[in-house]
This record gives structure tokens, sequence and C-alpha cells, in this order.
């Protein structure tokens, strides 16, 4: 099976010396990238989002006060 890297012919060492000449804001963005690719693969992700799918198409949406207040709970970081 042929990866990113065999069509980029860049070893992970390459890379990651790539990523050490970014800058804060770059390499910020690179993090937020793998995270997100992370996230997206992640088997509990897809089952939460195919849920969440679910209830929308059953009608259940919250309301503009319900998701102020989401979002005003406090969360735990991770990582």
């Amino acid at each position: 099976m042929q990866t990113l890297l065999s069509y980029t012919g860049m070893s992970v060492q390459e890379i990651q010396s790539q990523i050490s000449r970014l800058n804060r804001e770059e390499q910020l963005q690179v993090e937020a990238f793998l995270k997100a690719q992370r996230l997206a693969q992640s088997p509990e992700h897809k089952t939460k989002i195919t849920e969440a799918h679910r209830r929308m198409d059953a009608g259940h949406y919250v309301t503009m006060d319900e998701l102020k207040a989401l979002l005003a709970k406090p969360r735990l970081a991770k990582g």
C-alpha cells in the first residue's frame, strides 16, 4: 500500500525537520490539522457523529440558549 510519504518522497524525519523550521503559528496549524485527522479517523468519533445526525434527522436541535449554556460550561483539556 502506498502512503503519502511514498508519493511525496519525504521521510517522517524530513517532515519533522520541515515542521521544526515553521514559526509558532504555523506549527500550531500543523498540530490542529493532525488532531483533526486523528479525530476524524476515530471509530468513537464516527459513532458520535452518526448518532448526532440521527437525532437531527429526528428533529432534535438545540436552541441558541441551549448552545450558549453548553459553550459556557468549563471543559477539561484533552491532549
